[in-house]
């Protein structure tokens, strides 16, 4: 008769917990890696290149930026995720992001010089690419563009926009100025016209180092609403007709009170009034800087850097923004003991407050054709549950300005869960 076989005790059950715990180690960080950034921390650290261009996208106006991703801070960054170079196309009148693609072959942060119909054309460290309209796709670049196949330059200095033609313009390796128009996909030989207007400002071409140099995020102490008081950058304030906006500190105030209130008075004038007891810290009027186009023919015998190409021998001029929909837009600290800072929307006749939105800071002030202005910041965006231990990203974001005031953000960057 076979011996009758006895069952085996069972394991304790702390001996089974314990053979469970790589798992569960392993899931947990999984948790971390992916589940936090994703429902918790629902955006990344992002930055959006200085150059953006309005397009139609699916028969609506938007804003083309290029943008970078460095992914999330903590455990998500020592992962090595990052999600690169992007494109990204923001609608002007909704604010939703359209499409947001990524970049074949960028980088750097990327730039938006142009944009039309059917495609944008974005430059970077590595040269440039021209990317569908319909999806962000990219469409052709690098050494691929009819035109300037091996003379194709790794350097966004080597692509500029002009207004007037509507066209890319281009240098090559061999020094030879090539033009794109907007909405094609190849590169043809620029005209004498052209090349005479634009190749000085081409270090390829002229042989002296830098490109075109601006800095963007500007803010003048006074405005001229309605009058003439536009001006080379850096210029100061400028004369003008129309009405002049200013801050003071408030009448019979003691000295050395930080509030500032807004005071209105005809430009010209000495004699100014209180218009709003709103109270502003460190205040002053954003500002549209926008590239000065070079004077046609203007480069032959041009002395360096720009005596007699550009107007008022300056790369770029200034507006007060929002006064196309009758508002100017002010940057100031959030209280009178804070780095804080916030974007006001004023009225520009009653000097009320239409919205105000809090920022880490501004980059960019643009006005769309259809007259909205918008603008590129930076902005930290507190986590679902606001704990010391978890990031705060700082994360780009494109905010737009109706024509009652009112601000609309759309997040760049923003993500869903598990961080995709």
């Amino acid at each position: 008769m076979a011996a009758s076989l006895s069952a085996a005790p069972p394991r304790p059950l702390w001996r089974r917990a314990a053979s469970l715990a790589p798992f569960l180690a392993g899931g947990l960080l999984l948790l971390l890696m992916f589940g936090v950034p994703g429902f918790i921390v629902n955006t990344s650290h992002s930055e959006i290149g200085a150059e953006a261009a309005f397009g139609t996208a699916d028969g609506r106006e938007v804003l083309v930026i290029g943008y970078e991703d460095t992914g999330f801070s903590g455990l998500w960054m020592l992962a090595g995720e990052t999600s690169g170079e992007r494109v990204a196309a923001v609608d002007v009148q909704t604010g939703e992001v359209v499409w947001d693609s990524g970049l074949s072959d960028a980088s750097w942060i990327p730039e938006v010089i142009a944009a039309g119909d059917a495609y944008a054309y974005v430059r970077s460290a590595n040269g440039l690419a021209i990317v569908s309209m319909e999806n962000g796709e990219t469409v052709v670049e690098g050494e691929d563009i009819v035109g300037l196949g091996e003379g194709h330059l790794d350097d966004e200095d080597a692509y500029l926009y002009d207004p007037e033609r509507h066209s890319v313009i281009a240098v090559t390796a061999g020094g030879a100025v090539k033009e794109i128009p907007v909405d094609e996909v190849s590169a043809a030989e620029a005209g004498p016209a052209v090349r005479d207007t634009w190749s000085c400002l081409f270090p390829e071409v002229t042989g002296r180092p830098g490109g075109r140099i601006a800095s963007f995020e500007q803010t003048l102490p006074s405005a001229i609403v309605g009058g003439s008081a536009d001006g080379p950058a850096g210029g100061g304030d400028a004369e003008g007709s129309g009405t002049s906006l200013s801050f003071h500190a408030p009448g019979g105030a003691p000295r050395g009170v930080p509030a500032r209130h807004l005071y209105i008075a005809q430009a010209g004038e000495t004699d100014s009034r209180e218009i709003t007891g709103t109270e502003f810290y460190t205040p002053g009027f954003v500002q549209e800087v926008t590239w000065n186009r070079p004077y046609t023919g203007a480069c032959p015998d041009a002395e360096w850097p720009f005596d007699g190409v550009l107007p008022g021998e300056s790369e770029t001029s200034m507006t007060t923004a929002g006064t196309a929909t009758g508002h100017v837009i002010v940057e100031g600290a959030a209280g009178p003991n804070t780095e804080e800072k916030v974007l006001t929307v004023v009225d520009a006749e009653t000097g009320e407050a239409a919205s105000a939105t809090p920022v880490h800071r501004f980059d960019r002030a643009m006005t769309a054709p259809s007259g909205r202005t918008v603008l590129t910041t930076s902005s930290f965006f507190p986590p679902l549950f606001d704990l010391p231990v978890l990031p705060r990203p700082l994360a780009a974001s494109v905010l737009i300005i109706d024509e009652e005031g009112k601000t609309h953000r759309a997040v760049i960057g923003r993500t869903n869960y598990f961080g995709v």
